[in-house]
């Protein structure tokens, strides 16, 4: 009996390495995946940065590229707006800077 038992507590115990040497494999690939992301979002971010801070350098420059693209696309202005506009209201909602709790907060 106490065979039987050792027995099968050695297969379960086989069969859950096993179980987790593919999680571990699958978690690596992930994380892999992930990382793709992150670093293309951050490359993203940085561009953004780079070029809102060069706008801010040459404010005549980027209004008459406003102008511009209003004049020739204005459906297509218009589109971006609003998806910029829905971006920030959730941007708004979702950082925790901005949350209700921290302005219901009473300065000293």
């Amino acid at each position: 009996m106490m065979h039987k038992q050792a027995h099968q507590l050695a297969r379960r115990k086989q069969a859950l390495l096993v179980k987790i040497q593919a999680q571990r494999q699958l978690f690596s690939l992930q994380k892999s995946e992930l990382s793709g992301s992150l670093n293309l979002a951050a490359a993203g971010q940085r561009l953004g940065i780079n070029l809102f801070g060069r706008a801010k350098q040459h404010p005549l420059l980027t209004a008459t590229l406003a102008a511009g693209l209003v004049w020739l696309r204005p459906r297509r202005v218009l589109s971006i707006a609003k998806t910029a506009l829905q971006a920030w209201m959730i941007w708004r909602e979702i950082n925790p800077s901005n949350s209700a709790s921290s302005k219901d907060v009473a300065s000293p």
